[in-house]
């Protein structure tokens, strides 16, 4: 009868043990599972926020007259849109607004211009009293761009309307 004892006090054990075990799996496959979900939340709020900032920076944030980025940053082989904010305020005398962008220190390679218009041209918009026209730009850094800080100004209506500067940063 003492033999018996002991066999039903391993069966027993045993079983604990599978308890065990399959608890661990079952825990650790949780875990696993709440990581992965977590990873995706997190990737999926990273993204989210950098479309929120993205929209953030391109829209104007002053009733200004002309309003253009500060700074665009591009490398060497690189082509990329800025977007620029004509606002008529009246005090113009119509709404024809001719806009021109000036390089002011003629670097080789880099090309900036008004979308529609030839580089060093100019481009004529109509903007209705208290309208305000998204102007979009483009910056073009062939591979023979050296890298450096160049200065632009927007000129509108020869800059009697507004006058406004920017700088391309080139790098590699």
């Amino acid at each position: 009868m003492g033999a018996m004892y002991k066999r039903g006090a391993i069966e027993l054990s045993m079983t604990t043990i599978i308890v065990i075990v399959i608890g661990i799996t079952l825990l650790s496959l949780g875990l696993l599972w709440v990581r992965s979900t977590f990873q995706r939340i997190s990737t999926l709020t990273e993204s989210q926020f950098d479309n929120a900032q993205q929209i953030i920076d391109a829209t104007p944030i002053t009733d200004e007259k002309l309003s253009v980025p500060l700074e665009i940053n591009i490398k060497v082989g690189e082509t990329k849109g800025f977007r620029m904010y004509l606002n008529n305020d009246g005090s113009g005398s119509d709404s024809q607004f001719d806009i021109k962008l000036i390089n002011n220190d003629n670097p080789v390679g880099v090309i900036v211009g008004i979308i529609g218009a030839k580089p060093d041209e100019s481009k004529l918009f109509m903007v209705d009293e208290g309208r305000q026209k998204e102007i979009d730009g483009l910056v073009m850094a062939k591979n023979s761009a050296k890298p450096g800080s160049y200065t632009y100004n927007v000129l509108v209506n020869n800059g009697e309307y507004e006058e406004k500067g920017f700088v391309v940063i080139v790098s590699k």
